[in-house]
């Protein structure tokens, strides 16, 4: 579903130099390193919607007309030494590449093969929120946003898709490392607030998830990071 609001610039800015002000006021962060990436051209954000048959929202779309991507990485001191501790990342247009929702004309063993239902949808596969979870093979379309540091993949989905017809409404979804899928957000101006909220904190996609946060990490920021 698409966000008539949009991320405008201002607001794109304002959220970047907050997150940067916070960080900077805690104690014991160190190196913050905020890329400064230029626009994407317009030509490029055309070209991948024609290519993949799939109309960005209008928010991500504003994204990266104001910025190709983004990148903002932060350490802490731990033995005077900095470790880094937080990440937060969108890929760049260019990189927003197809996981899933393509044909699959080999032999070899694709991420089609998970879905083992056929096209008579079993309507019992729905998430906690009510929302039918998405598919590896041509019932979605499915695109890398965010690499999440390899714990995951945060994913621009499009949802019973139909082959040559454009797809025009998604959402954002992470996928874990299991395969399973979490419904993340409506829109990518929300995905992006709760990037900035979580402070790019290692696994924080998982303290939206049924799952939670895992104790090992829990304990980890603790140590490292004063609330």
């Amino acid at each position: 579903m698409s966000d008539s609001s949009g991320l405008p610039p201002d607001l794109f800015d304002r959220l970047t130099l907050s997150v940067v002000k916070s960080l900077e006021k805690r104690p014991g962060v160190s190196d913050i390193c905020l890329k400064e990436i230029p626009a994407a051209e317009r030509h490029l954000v055309l070209s991948w919607e024609q290519r993949n048959s799939c109309i960005l929202p209008d928010d991500l779309k504003r994204f990266y007309l104001t910025s190709n991507g983004f990148h903002l990485q932060w350490c802490v001191k731990f033995e005077d030494q900095p470790f880094h501790l937080g990440l937060m990342e969108i890929n760049p247009i260019e990189k927003v590449a197809k996981l899933a929702g393509r044909r699959n004309t080999s032999n070899l063993p694709s991420l089609a093969d998970v879905d083992y239902n056929t096209d008579d949808d079993d309507e019992t596969e729905y998430l906690s929120h009510g929302r039918k979870q998405p598919h590896f093979d041509l019932r979605s379309r499915v695109f890398e946003l965010d690499p999440c540091n390899g714990y995951g993949k945060t994913c621009l989905v499009y949802n019973n898709t139909t082959q040559g017809v454009p797809a025009t409404d998604s959402d954002i979804w992470f996928l874990d490392r299991s395969l399973h899928w979490h419904f993340i957000a409506d829109t990518f101006s929300q995905y992006f607030r709760l990037m900035i909220m979580n402070l790019g904190l290692p696994l924080w996609h998982f303290t939206l998830t049924d799952i939670g946060l895992p104790n090992h990490a829990q304990v980890g920021i603790k140590n490292v990071l004063d609330e």
